[in-house]
C-alpha cells in the first residue's frame, strides 16, 4: 500500500509546537519505506538531513517481540500514528524487549541557542501490568542508563530515573501517548526532560536533575526503548515513533524558504 505524507521532518518538529520551531538534524519515523518489512534489524533512515550512528538493535528475553502497527491497537486517543502506524514492542509471561538506536555522536550539551541539542520523541503506551514497565532510557555509548523515563505497572504516574534514585512526575497513566524531549545543560552533568501528554486533558511538566554517573561516561549517545512484561495482549503492547535530534528552535523558518519543508515523499 502506498502512503503520500509530509517529509518527517514536519511530524518532528510538532513534537515541540509551533513555538518552538527548529531545523532538523536527524529523524525518523515509522512511515519511512525502510519499515515497510516490519522493524528490522538495521533499519532506520533520515530525513532532511544528518543521520543516527546506525540502525536499530534489538534484544528479546523470553514472551517478548517487536512489530510495527497503529497505536490505536492499545486504546487511547490522539495516538502517536504516522502514516498509520508506529513501532511496537510486546512483552508478557515475564518477557522482555528493547530496541536501541545510535546517535551520530553524542547529544551536544548546553542551550541550543549556543550550539546544544535537544532528542525528540513520542511514545504510547498500552496497560502495564503490576510488576511490568514500559519506557525509555537515554544512554551513553557504553550503553549504560543515564536518565529514564516510565511506567510501572501498580504506579500511579510516570517516574524519571537520574541520580538520587526514581523520582514520580505530575502526569498521571494515560493511554492517549506522551510526547518527550530532551535537553543536556552545558558541561554539569544535567538534564532537562520535558513531558507532554497528548489529548484532552493533556498537560505538561518539566523534569530536571543530575545524570546518572556510570563508568561510561555522561555523554548522551543512544535511546533505548523498552517493553518489560507490560502483560499479554494488544491492549498492552507499547509503541514508539519520530525520533529527531534538534538544535536551538529557530531556522525552520529558512528551511520553509528553502523550500525543504514542501517535499514529500511516498511509500
Amino acid at each position: 500500500m502506498k502512503k503520500s505524507h509530509a517529509i518527517a521532518a514536519v511530524a518532528a518538529v510538532s513534537l515541540v509546537g509551533a513555538s518552538a520551531q527548529a531545523a532538523i538534524i536527524a529523524s525518523d519515523d515509522s512511515s519511512n519505506s525502510a519499515y515497510n518489512s516490519s522493524w528490522l534489524t538495521g533499519t532506520g533512515s533520515t530525513a532532511i538531513s544528518g543521520s543516527f550512528g546506525g540502525g536499530w538493535t534489538f534484544n528479546t528475553s523470553g514472551s517478548g517481540g517487536r512489530f510495527t502497527g497503529s497505536s490505536a491497537g492499545n486504546g487511547g486517543s490522539p495516538n502517536i500514528n504516522v502514516g498509520g502506524d508506529a513501532w511496537g514492542l510486546w512483552a508478557n509471561s515475564g518477557g522482555f524487549s528493547e530496541a536501541s538506536r545510535p546517535l551520530n555522536g553524542a547529544l551536544t550539551p548546553g542551550p541550543i541557542v549556543n550550539g546544544g541539542q535537544q532528542l525528540l520523541l513520542s511514545l504510547d503506551n498500552g496497560g502495564v501490568n503490576t510488576g511490568g514497565t514500559v519506557g525509555v532510557s537515554f544512554q551513553n555509548a557504553s550503553n549504560q542508563n543515564l536518565v529514564e523515563f516510565y511506567f510501572r505497572g501498580g504506579q500511579s504516574n510516570y517516574e524519571v530515573n537520574r541520580s538520587g534514585g526514581a523520582v514520580a512526575t505530575t502526569i498521571g497513566f494515560t493511554t492517549n501517548g506522551l510526547n518527550l524531549v530532551l535537553g543536556q545543560a552545558a558541561g554539569a552533568g544535567t538534564f532537562s526532560l520535558t513531558i507532554t501528554r497528548l489529548g484532552t486533558g493533556g498537560s505538561t511538566q518539566t523534569v530536571t536533575g543530575s545524570l546518572l554517573s556510570p563508568s561510561g561516561g555522561q555523554a548522551i549517545s543512544t535511546v533505548r526503548f523498552f517493553n518489560s512484561n507490560a502483560g499479554g495482549g494488544s491492549g498492552n503492547d507499547a509503541f514508539f515513533n519520530r525520533i529527531a535530534v534538534i538544535p536551538e528552535p529557530a531556522t525552520l523558518g529558512v528551511l520553509a524558504g528553502a523550500g525543504l519543508i514542501a517535499l514529500r515523499r511516498r511509500k
